[in-house]
Protein backbone atom coordinates (compact mmCIF):
# COMPACT_ATOMS: atom_id res chain seq x y z
CA UNK A 1 0.00 0.00 0.00
CA UNK A 2 1.83 3.26 -0.79
CA UNK A 3 1.80 5.40 2.26
CA UNK A 4 1.86 8.61 0.91
CA UNK A 5 -0.36 10.61 -2.22
CA UNK A 6 0.21 14.38 -2.89
CA UNK A 7 -2.23 16.54 -4.37
CA UNK A 8 -3.09 19.95 -5.30
CA UNK A 9 -6.39 21.52 -4.05
CA UNK A 10 -7.82 25.09 -4.09
CA UNK A 11 -9.57 27.50 -2.14
CA UNK A 12 -11.11 31.13 -2.27
CA UNK A 13 -9.53 33.61 0.94
CA UNK A 14 -7.51 36.90 1.66
CA UNK A 15 -5.59 37.31 4.38
CA UNK A 16 -3.85 39.82 2.96
CA UNK A 17 -5.29 43.10 4.75
CA UNK A 18 -3.65 44.66 1.67
CA UNK A 19 -6.79 43.24 -0.02
CA UNK A 20 -9.14 42.79 2.58
CA UNK A 21 -11.37 45.66 0.85
CA UNK A 22 -11.02 44.73 -2.77
CA UNK A 23 -14.47 43.45 -4.54
CA UNK A 24 -12.88 40.14 -6.09
CA UNK A 25 -12.60 36.05 -5.50
CA UNK A 26 -8.77 35.17 -4.87
CA UNK A 27 -8.20 31.88 -5.43
CA UNK A 28 -4.91 30.47 -3.92
CA UNK A 29 -3.64 26.82 -4.72
CA UNK A 30 -2.30 23.99 -2.05
CA UNK A 31 -0.21 21.19 -1.77
CA UNK A 32 -2.05 18.41 0.41
CA UNK A 33 0.08 15.45 1.40
CA UNK A 34 -1.66 12.49 3.24
CA UNK A 35 -0.18 9.57 5.33
CA UNK A 36 -1.95 6.67 4.19
CA UNK A 37 -2.18 3.94 7.58
CA UNK A 38 -3.97 0.64 7.02
CA UNK A 39 -4.66 1.00 11.22
CA UNK A 40 -6.44 4.27 10.90
CA UNK A 41 -9.88 4.73 10.81
CA UNK A 42 -11.52 6.44 8.44
CA UNK A 43 -13.18 8.94 10.40
CA UNK A 44 -9.82 9.84 11.60
CA UNK A 45 -7.97 9.79 8.21
CA UNK A 46 -10.85 12.26 7.09
CA UNK A 47 -10.19 14.32 10.27
CA UNK A 48 -5.99 14.94 9.71
CA UNK A 49 -6.63 15.54 6.01
CA UNK A 50 -9.07 18.02 7.02
CA UNK A 51 -6.70 19.74 9.74
CA UNK A 52 -3.81 19.73 7.10
CA UNK A 53 -5.96 21.61 5.10
CA UNK A 54 -7.32 24.24 7.72
CA UNK A 55 -3.68 24.34 8.56
CA UNK A 56 -2.45 24.65 5.05
CA UNK A 57 -4.76 27.82 4.14
CA UNK A 58 -3.13 29.45 7.56
CA UNK A 59 0.15 29.67 6.38
CA UNK A 60 -0.45 30.31 2.84
CA UNK A 61 1.51 33.41 2.78
CA UNK A 62 3.65 31.14 1.24
CA UNK A 63 2.88 30.71 -2.39
CA UNK A 64 2.07 27.65 -4.60
CA UNK A 65 3.91 29.47 -7.38
CA UNK A 66 6.96 29.73 -5.13
CA UNK A 67 6.88 26.62 -3.61
CA UNK A 68 6.94 24.89 -7.20
CA UNK A 69 9.97 26.83 -7.68
CA UNK A 70 11.45 26.06 -4.82
CA UNK A 71 10.83 22.39 -5.09
CA UNK A 72 10.37 21.27 -8.64
CA UNK A 73 7.38 20.00 -7.75
CA UNK A 74 5.18 20.83 -10.55
CA UNK A 75 0.91 20.76 -9.60
CA UNK A 76 -0.22 17.60 -12.34
CA UNK A 77 -3.04 16.52 -10.69
CA UNK A 78 -5.68 19.08 -9.28
CA UNK A 79 -8.78 18.28 -6.76
CA UNK A 80 -11.10 20.36 -5.97
CA UNK A 81 -14.51 20.52 -3.80
CA UNK A 82 -17.41 23.00 -3.88
CA UNK A 83 -20.43 22.74 -2.03
CA UNK A 84 -22.07 25.16 -3.06
CA UNK A 85 -21.30 26.09 -6.17
CA UNK A 86 -24.62 26.81 -8.10
CA UNK A 87 -25.64 29.09 -4.96
CA UNK A 88 -25.61 33.20 -5.86
CA UNK A 89 -26.14 34.83 -2.60
CA UNK A 90 -28.76 37.22 -2.18
CA UNK A 91 -27.69 41.27 -2.35
CA UNK A 92 -31.32 42.99 -2.34
CA UNK A 93 -31.35 45.44 -4.55
CA UNK A 94 -27.80 45.09 -6.12
CA UNK A 95 -28.73 42.24 -8.91
CA UNK A 96 -25.66 39.90 -9.71
CA UNK A 97 -25.44 37.07 -12.28
CA UNK A 98 -24.03 33.93 -12.48
CA UNK A 99 -20.88 33.92 -15.27
CA UNK A 100 -19.40 30.37 -16.04
CA UNK A 101 -15.75 30.38 -15.98
CA UNK A 102 -13.32 28.06 -17.44
CA UNK A 103 -12.92 24.92 -15.04
CA UNK A 104 -9.29 24.36 -15.34
CA UNK A 105 -7.84 27.79 -15.83
CA UNK A 106 -4.34 26.45 -13.93
CA UNK A 107 -3.64 24.32 -16.63
CA UNK A 108 -3.19 20.40 -14.51
CA UNK A 109 -2.55 17.76 -17.00
CA UNK A 110 -5.98 16.12 -14.36
CA UNK A 111 -8.20 18.25 -12.50
CA UNK A 112 -10.85 17.03 -10.80
CA UNK A 113 -14.34 18.80 -9.36
CA UNK A 114 -16.51 17.50 -6.95
CA UNK A 115 -19.57 19.67 -6.24
CA UNK A 116 -23.81 19.42 -5.16
CA UNK A 117 -26.30 19.70 -7.68
CA UNK A 118 -30.21 18.65 -6.84
CA UNK A 119 -29.23 17.10 -4.32
CA UNK A 120 -26.57 14.91 -5.55
CA UNK A 121 -22.84 14.58 -5.52
CA UNK A 122 -21.15 15.23 -9.25
CA UNK A 123 -18.02 14.91 -10.14
CA UNK A 124 -16.29 16.06 -13.36
CA UNK A 125 -12.51 15.36 -14.87
CA UNK A 126 -10.99 17.69 -17.03
CA UNK A 127 -7.70 16.02 -18.38
CA UNK A 128 -4.83 15.90 -20.58
CA UNK A 129 -6.00 13.50 -24.11
CA UNK A 130 -2.43 13.24 -24.79
CA UNK A 131 -1.35 11.40 -21.14
CA UNK A 132 -4.67 9.88 -20.08
CA UNK A 133 -6.84 7.74 -22.01
CA UNK A 134 -10.99 7.78 -22.08
CA UNK A 135 -11.00 4.33 -20.77
CA UNK A 136 -8.42 5.33 -18.38
CA UNK A 137 -10.44 8.34 -16.74
CA UNK A 138 -13.45 6.09 -16.96
CA UNK A 139 -11.70 3.28 -14.78
CA UNK A 140 -10.53 6.18 -12.41
CA UNK A 141 -13.79 7.56 -11.91
CA UNK A 142 -15.11 3.48 -11.09
CA UNK A 143 -12.08 3.48 -8.34
CA UNK A 144 -13.17 6.98 -7.23
CA UNK A 145 -17.05 5.64 -6.69
CA UNK A 146 -15.55 2.90 -5.00
CA UNK A 147 -13.80 4.72 -2.34
CA UNK A 148 -16.53 7.15 -1.52
CA UNK A 149 -18.82 4.01 -0.72
CA UNK A 150 -16.11 2.22 1.08
CA UNK A 151 -15.61 5.60 3.17
CA UNK A 152 -19.87 5.31 4.19
CA UNK A 153 -19.08 1.59 4.87
CA UNK A 154 -16.01 1.00 6.68
CA UNK A 155 -14.33 1.67 9.45
CA UNK A 156 -10.50 1.22 9.00
CA UNK A 157 -8.16 2.68 6.17
CA UNK A 158 -7.21 -0.88 5.42
CA UNK A 159 -10.60 -2.60 4.48
CA UNK A 160 -10.93 0.23 1.60
CA UNK A 161 -11.11 -1.22 -1.52
CA UNK A 162 -10.49 -0.14 -5.03
CA UNK A 163 -12.77 -2.27 -6.54
CA UNK A 164 -16.55 -3.29 -5.80
CA UNK A 165 -17.79 -6.77 -4.87
CA UNK A 166 -19.08 -7.23 -9.23
CA UNK A 167 -15.25 -6.96 -10.38
CA UNK A 168 -13.72 -8.52 -7.13
CA UNK A 169 -15.75 -11.83 -8.22
CA UNK A 170 -14.87 -11.35 -11.95
CA UNK A 171 -11.26 -11.33 -11.17
CA UNK A 172 -11.08 -14.27 -9.03
CA UNK A 173 -13.06 -16.27 -11.66
CA UNK A 174 -10.28 -14.88 -14.45
CA UNK A 175 -7.63 -16.04 -12.27
CA UNK A 176 -8.45 -19.91 -12.31
CA UNK A 177 -8.19 -19.88 -15.94
CA UNK A 178 -9.56 -22.38 -18.35
CA UNK A 179 -9.96 -25.96 -18.50
CA UNK A 180 -6.37 -27.85 -20.10
CA UNK A 181 -6.78 -31.26 -20.86
CA UNK A 182 -3.91 -33.36 -19.62
CA UNK A 183 -2.69 -37.00 -19.18
CA UNK A 184 -4.11 -37.53 -15.63
CA UNK A 185 -2.06 -41.33 -15.53
CA UNK A 186 1.32 -38.40 -15.83
CA UNK A 187 2.24 -37.16 -12.56
CA UNK A 188 2.39 -33.19 -12.37
CA UNK A 189 6.62 -33.27 -11.87
CA UNK A 190 6.66 -35.46 -15.10
CA UNK A 191 4.43 -33.09 -17.16
CA UNK A 192 6.57 -29.94 -15.57
CA UNK A 193 9.72 -31.92 -16.96
CA UNK A 194 8.70 -32.74 -19.87
CA UNK A 195 7.83 -28.70 -21.01
CA UNK A 196 10.85 -27.87 -19.66
CA UNK A 197 12.91 -30.49 -22.31
CA UNK A 198 10.24 -29.05 -25.16
CA UNK A 199 11.08 -25.29 -24.37
CA UNK A 200 14.10 -24.98 -22.53
CA UNK A 201 14.43 -21.27 -22.43
CA UNK A 202 10.94 -20.62 -21.52
CA UNK A 203 10.50 -18.93 -18.49
CA UNK A 204 8.30 -20.99 -15.95
CA UNK A 205 7.51 -18.51 -12.83
CA UNK A 206 7.74 -14.73 -12.14
CA UNK A 207 7.98 -12.74 -9.06
CA UNK A 208 6.77 -9.38 -9.50
CA UNK A 209 8.32 -8.52 -6.03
Amino acid sequence: MNRKAAFATVYNGRHDKSVQNTVSMFVRTLPVLCQNEESISVVDYVKRVKDLLLGSMVTDAYSFTELVSASGYTSEILFAYHGDLFEMPDWGELHASREELPFNATGEKLAAQVYIKNNKLMFDIQYHSNLYSESWIKDFTKRYEAILNAFLNVKSLKDVSLINEKEETKIIKASYGGDLPYDKNKTFVKTFLEQVKKHPNKEAVFDYK
